[in-house]
């Protein structure tokens, strides 16, 4: 600010000497007054807001107004996209150093140690998840992922290969198809092996997952509506097929004895 300008601001401002308005306006123009200050109006105005209904309709009505011009909103779109392109470097580069990934991380799991906050993200994660399922194209997509085999899983499809039962879905031939999608309703579902000729299902269950509360209430669901609707199923662990193996392919036979296969 200049003197001139502090003269027309202030014109009822006693004369003081030129000493003085020069240690005055140097104090004005100095960046630790002009923050205080902006911190002193912000603190003001957002009192105001707060406090003030009239003031609040006020100022809603003047911003709508403004983005009501074309001419504004294409200035201020301008604006962000330059701001984002200036920062974009900077901010890549903020985000990928070790002192940032550190911070961040310790943040995280100090957030990650409230229940109420596990419980809205994996809410969130599953809402999430079921309306994206929803479409086929997703489903589709997600395909490929689900026909990566697990060791326990090679371990049973060897066991139905020797039975003769194991089949890849070419031809008409009786077996089990790998890793098929369940006729349910109401909800979707798949399995590890299904035969769909004689309504039987093997699920290969890790303890891990299906141990926790949300994956075993679903298990629950299917094994109910396979129960409701005919189908037989087994349920083997990776922990059984380990170290149980004779165990597990005597649960198999018998599933395959209860269809008289």
């Amino acid at each position: 600010m200049t003197v001139a300008a502090y003269r027309e601001r202030y014109p009822k401002a006693p004369i003081v000497s030129r000493k003085l308005r020069e240690a005055m306006v140097k104090r004005v123009n100095s960046p630790e007054v002009r923050e205080r200050a902006r911190k002193a109006a912000s603190k003001e105005l957002t009192k105001r807001w707060r406090e003030d209904s009239g003031y609040r309709s006020k100022m809603v009505r003047v911003s709508s107004d403004k983005w009501k011009d074309s001419n504004f909103r294409e200035r201020q779109a301008k604006g962000a996209r330059i701001s984002i392109l200036e920062r974009q470097e900077e901010l890549k580069t903020a985000c990928h150093s070790p002192k940032v990934r550190r911070a961040t991380s310790r943040r995280l799991k100090k957030v990650w140690k409230d229940p109420e906050y596990r419980r809205k993200m994996s809410k969130m994660s599953s809402d999430n998840m079921t309306i994206r399922w929803q479409n086929p194209d997703f489903r589709k997509a997600m395909k490929p992922l689900a026909t990566k085999w697990t060791k326990p899983e090679k371990e049973v499809m060897g066991w139905l290969k020797k039975m003769g039962l194991y089949r890849t879905g070419k031809g008409s031939s009786p077996g089990f198809l790998p890793h098929r999608w369940l006729p349910t309703k109401g909800f979707t579902a798949n399995a590890d092996f299904v035969d769909y000729n004689h309504r039987l299902i093997i699920h290969v269950d890790g303890c891990y997952w299906h141990g926790i509360k949300k994956v075993a209430s679903r298990d629950e669901r299917l094994d109910s509506w396979c129960s409701e609707n005919g189908w037989r199923f087994v349920r083997l662990t990776d922990l059984d097929i380990a170290k149980k193996p004779k165990t597990c392919r005597n649960k198999i036979r018998r599933l395959l004895r209860g269809a008289n296969l």
